[in-house]
């Protein structure tokens, strides 16, 4: 299966479209004003990695933002740390983590009472088996 650009635009549309940016210094906002120029060179590039099973070192890189809770601002313990992943990244993995759903639902590869990583499915349907069984 191949990833194509529609698939791609639309997994890229349910992104959060932000101004910031991972470690590879691409903003979200700036991928999606370029994104119908450059849609078909990514879907080549989500391809080829996925063909030769090949996921670029660069985008293994996580940039780590300190945001400040509460408190004194000189303190440390008053600062959480989030990781910014790059976007790329991100968008590549949904369209992967996409077609593998679609497969493993089509040809019916997954367990029936399968709970997480389903949609319409949660803790919730889980616990509900348990307690009818």
């Amino acid at each position: 299966m191949a990833i194509d650009a529609v698939a791609a635009k639309n997994a890229f549309s349910e992104m959060k479209n932000s101004f910031g940016f991972g470690s590879d210094g691409i903003a979200c906002h700036f991928i999606n004003i370029a994104f119908q120029v450059i849609s078909q060179s990514l879907c080549d590039i989500f391809n080829f990695s996925i063909n030769t099973g090949v996921f670029p070192e660069t985008w293994r890189t996580t940039r780590v933002v300190p945001i400040f809770k509460n408190g004194e601002r000189d303190e440390r313990s008053n600062y959480r740390p989030i990781s910014v992943h790059p976007v790329m990244p991100r968008l590549f993995e949904k369209l992967v983590y996409d077609q593998l759903c679609k497969h493993l639902d089509k040809h019916k590869h997954q367990y029936i009472f399968q709970s997480g990583f389903r949609t319409l499915h949660s803790v919730e349907t889980c616990l509900l088996k348990s307690t009818n069984d």
